[in-house]
């Protein structure tokens, strides 16, 4: 459809964060979630409220929930 926008609703905000900047070099965690789609962004929540005080770092290549489970991934 003429003037349609291929982006998640989510996504199609002016209130969406801008992106962050890379990593400034070393990180210690205890956890590392690679992937920042939904499934990822719910892994290091729920690490977090099951152990309080777990240094957890998520890291994505793109935008947090950008692609696949942050639409429909087919």
């Amino acid at each position: 459809m003429a003037g349609s926008v291929l982006t998640p609703l989510w996504l199609d905000t002016p209130d969406r964060p801008a992106p962050r900047p890379a990593l400034p070099g070393d990180v210690e965690a205890d956890l590392l979630v690679v992937g920042g789609g939904f499934t990822g962004l719910w892994t290091a929540v729920r690490a977090v409220e099951r152990t309080p005080g777990l240094r957890v770092v998520l890291i994505e290549g793109d935008r947090i929930a950008e692609h696949a489970t942050g639409r429909n991934g087919g």
